[in-house]
């Protein structure tokens, strides 16, 4: 499911990165159908957390280190299992403004660990409002798992730290984990 901020951060993330050798993709990354080898491939936002299958994720990884270049990088970020769980959980935000409002919901699975979210939006259409509404669904995964599966696959170098920051270490209550693997 594409989102209008996907679209925009996309938009502005090509407008930003013109003078270097990017090539854009947008697809479902469980049907990843590219020719060619890559240096570097990234997927943020969460990317592999909508991929609610281990076996799966294996598939879609299994896939990327086939495009990657000897000694290629992948980078990724998920949402950790803490975030998932702990902080949307089984809650629900909502904010009002002038012009539009939203209300996220939240249904955190235990058993399954599977978050689901409906997020409903309401902008204003001349005297009224409109609604539209979104549904996600997020495996949380612990980072063992994930670790494990990159190994299996051939990845040789895996670091993982938390929140982009690059001395931070994961911590139990890491909010976003960060994954950088290098193949051998």
């Amino acid at each position: 499911m594409t989102t209008l901020i996907d679209v925009v951060y996309c938009s502005n993330c090509r407008q930003k990165t013109t003078q270097y050798n990017i090539k854009w993709i947008n697809q479902d990354i469980r049907c990843l159908q590219l020719k060619g080898k890559f240096d570097c491939v990234i997927c943020p936002c969460d990317g592999f957390n909508y991929i609610t299958e281990i076996d799966e994720l294996k598939t879609v990884l299994g896939k990327i280190i086939n495009l990657l270049n000897d000694e290629g990088l992948l980078i990724f970020d998920i949402s950790s299992k803490y975030k998932l769980s702990n902080i949307l959980g089984n809650n629900t935000f909502a904010e009002s403004f002038e012009d539009n409002a939203y209300i996220w919901e939240n249904f955190y699975d235990d058993t399954d660990q599977i978050c689901e979210f409906e997020v409903t939006t309401f902008e204003r259409d001349g005297l009224g409002f409109r609604r539209y509404i979104e549904y996600h669904r997020q495996k949380a995964y612990d980072a063992s798992s994930i670790e494990k599966v990159l190994e299996e696959i051939g990845f040789e170098k895996i670091n993982i730290t938390s929140d982009y920051t690059q001395d931070s270490q994961m911590q139990n209550n890491s909010e976003r984990l960060v994954f950088t693997c290098f193949k051998g």
